[in-house]
């Protein structure tokens, strides 16, 4: 999986800054050149992971990719970085993400009002609610664009102690209540194999 992720940003965004988060892998992970590779020294989790590669980041935009998701084109990202850049309000920017079905992933979560977690179009075809820009309470950290500034507004990118999966949800939450907002946005749907780097 993450060869070919990878090898997907390195064709596509050739300028981009790439870095890998070894989380204690054994044998140690081993990347291409034009990646820097940093390897934690125990298992951290999505969240301490991402965490452990911020502050090596250089970028006023800082995109969160997992391994089992593959980029096939420049332009979903080329979106949501225009949208960054035009829209100051914005901190967090979600594209459209697609299942191997073709079905899709979501198009932003939401809390309902007794709490629980929705996923917006999850396992549905593509259709009008993935082909306009809304706000949302949280973009999917498989693949999410975020401003730096704004992270550093809310305390910081995740809590540790969510390790893997609702770290996104906790992050864009605390990103509105630092008076940010956080969208979706139509894009070329961009595959992610769910969950098949955790399945394993």
């Amino acid at each position: 999986l993450l060869s070919g992720c990878l090898a997907a940003v390195l064709r596509h965004l050739p300028e981009a800054q790439v870095l890998v988060v070894d989380n204690a892998s054994e044998p140690p992970l081993t990347v291409p050149d034009g990646v820097t590779l940093l390897r934690a020294p125990r298992n951290l989790g999505f969240a301490g992971g991402n965490n452990l590669a911020l502050p090596h980041a250089e970028g006023e935009h800082i995109l969160l990719l997992n391994t089992d998701v593959t980029l096939p084109s420049a332009e979903p990202i080329r979106i949501l970085q225009a949208a960054l850049d035009t829209y100051p309000h914005l901190a967090a920017l979600q594209p459209t993400l697609i299942l191997p079905d073709g079905t899709l992933d979501t198009c932003g979560e939401y809390l309902t009002p007794l709490g629980i977690l929705w996923h917006q179009g999850y396992r549905r075809p593509p259709g009008p609610h993935a082909e306009r820009p809304h706000p949302v309470l949280a973009g999917k950290g498989a693949c999410l664009l975020l401003r730096r500034a704004a992270i550093e507004t809310a305390g910081g990118l995740f809590r540790p102690s969510y390790f893997c999966y609702g770290e996104d949800i906790d992050l864009c939450h605390r990103l509105w209540l630092a008076g940010w907002e956080c969208w979706y946005a139509p894009t070329p749907p961009i595959p992610h194999a769910e969950a098949a780097t955790a399945r394993a």
